[in-house]
């Protein structure tokens, strides 16, 4: 899986233990999981899946969580529209993308 950006990032983890950083946002979310209702601290972070991972997927197979540890936390993974994740979405083309952002944008022809 590919880390993504997430809109809104709070902060950056993983770096001083020695891996990538991996962008994610803090929020709070509503835990319907019990008869009160409460508002739980949660972290949410993006991955996009490669080309390889994404044909993969399409082809039946499946996406699996590795919690390390031996104690399993509550966790929820999701699918979200691009539009959700990505303020380009409406643009036609990568070139349009850069023009508007100043990212660089890499296709799978560039590889």
């Amino acid at each position: 899986m590919i880390i993504g950006h997430i809109p809104g990032f709070t902060r950056t983890i993983g770096e001083s233990q020695g891996y990538r950083g991996l962008p994610l946002k803090d929020v709070l979310l509503a835990d319907n999981a019990h008869s009160v209702r409460d508002v739980v601290p949660a972290m949410q972070t993006l991955w996009h899946p490669s080309p390889d991972e994404l044909r993969t997927l399409i082809e039946g197979g499946g996406i699996v969580l590795t919690i390390l540890g031996s104690a399993h936390p509550p966790v929820n993974i999701d699918v979200v529209p691009r539009k959700e994740f990505d303020p380009m979405s409406d643009r036609t083309t990568p070139d349009e993308a850069v023009m508007a952002e100043g990212q660089t944008v890499v296709t799978t022809e560039e590889k």
